[in-house]
């Protein structure tokens, strides 16, 4: 890999992502479980509920969107392509080719790796409720951590499309 795309997933796909996540998941928890006295584990407005669906639409969206952005770079020049001699795929050859089915697989992978350990912690260390501040703080570092294992992952995949992908 060379230094530029490395500066590229640091600045872009790292530290971009990273802030956009945090702004957003802080936004979203704050705006549904601000106005809580606590939020409970368990339940249809739930630490639970919560996680499991930005286990599921975090790399969703993430597969969606970072993959078209990294496409577009490599097209319009912004960032070289990673494909080898031939246009054969480097990274990612065996992810789907489609930013959606990308996102999808992500998905699953993020309710079983991260969503179900992180709620199994959860009970395991007896925690029943959460105040706003904590649950939003919980939010907040879930998503990043998230985001930082799927958004640079996705983000080489995409510059290791064949250079058809990424019209």
């Amino acid at each position: 890999m060379q230094r530029a795309h490395w500066r590229y997933l640091l600045a872009n796909q790292v530290f971009g992502a990273a802030a956009i996540n945090a702004g957003i998941n802080g936004g979203f928890a704050w705006g549904i479980f601000g106005g809580l006295e606590a939020v409970p584990l368990w339940g249809q407005t739930s630490i639970v509920g919560d996680t499991l669906s930005t286990a599921v639409l975090l790399p969703l969206l993430t597969g969606l969107i970072a993959t078209t952005l990294v496409r577009r770079d490599v097209r319009d020049g912004r960032i070289g392509s990673m494909t080898r001699d031939g246009g054969k795929q480097r990274f990612g050859a065996r992810l789907p080719k489609s930013a959606l089915g990308r996102g999808l697989l992500l998905a699953g992978a993020a309710l079983v790796f991260a969503a179900a350990p992180a709620v199994a912690c959860l009970a395991l260390l007896g925690v029943t409720e959460m105040s706003p501040p904590a649950f939003i703080g919980f939010k907040v570092a879930f998503a990043v951590a998230l985001g930082l294992a799927v958004t640079p992952y996705l983000a080489l995949a995409a510059l290791g499309d064949p250079p058809s992908a990424a019209s």
